[in-house]
């Protein structure tokens, strides 16, 4: 529970600076954007490209296995037991109630915010808007908060659950995690704040599933 309170006051610490402090958005995107051009440099480059796109091949991946053995364990046992497959419900439900419920579902349509290659400040035509101001410049698909970064927290939490080489593959998700936060920025797709506050939201996320269902415990 600590740990949940840590989060949620870092959380409030973090959205005070970045409602308060709005030109953060704006500083850390304009690295990426050419003024000669009226574009973002990197936003058609295709490493970046594949690089953002892995982020879906590897959650479908992670949750497809998660699901297999499942199966795998239920045919071998024929036990109904939430205990016995709660490391993989784990981890399809980060996926279910982060990824697609809280972040795809939520935020983003209700706050409706407009991604940084559409604002007025990056030749685009609609406002810019802070982080956690509900807007009307985006009807579907917003900026606030990031999906991609979301995905990146499932393979963080697959890793969590892992027997062997848990630590070096929990150090791997979340350096993968962070390239993808990256990527999205310079390809100016979102902002600083999209980005942290997914991750914010998904580590309570887990961290309540972790309290919940506690799937390290046997």
């Amino acid at each position: 529970m600590k740990k949940l309170i840590y989060l949620i006051l870092i959380t409030f610490f973090l959205a005070s600076l970045f409602v308060y402090k709005a030109e953060i958005d704006i500083y850390s995107s304009r690295l990426f954007f050419s003024e000669s051009a009226n574009t973002f440099f990197l936003q058609k480059n295709i490493f970046l490209a594949i690089i953002a796109n892995s982020a879906f091949l590897f959650a479908f991946l992670v949750l497809s296995y998660s699901g297999i053995v499942i199966l795998k364990k239920f045919f071998k046992t024929r036990s109904y037991s939430i205990k016995l497959y709660k490391k993989e419900i784990f981890v399809i439900a980060v996926f279910l109630l982060g990824s697609m419920l809280l972040v795809q579902g939520i935020i983003k349509p209700y706050f409706g915010r407009a991604r940084p290659y559409q604002i007025q400040q990056f030749g685009g035509e609609l406002e810019f808007t802070r982080a956690f101001e509900v807007s009307n410049q985006c009807k579907s698909d917003c900026s606030f908060v990031s999906f991609h970064t979301s995905l990146g927290m499932v393979l963080v939490a697959y890793a969590m659950q892992l027997t062997r080489g848990r630590r070096r593959f929990v150090i791997l998700s979340t350096c993968s995690t962070m390239l993808f936060m990256a990527t999205r920025i310079a390809q100016g797709k979102h902002f600083l704040s999209d980005v942290i506050f997914s991750a914010c939201f998904m580590t309570i996320v887990m961290s309540i599933l972790l309290m919940t269902l506690k799937p390290n415990q046997d």
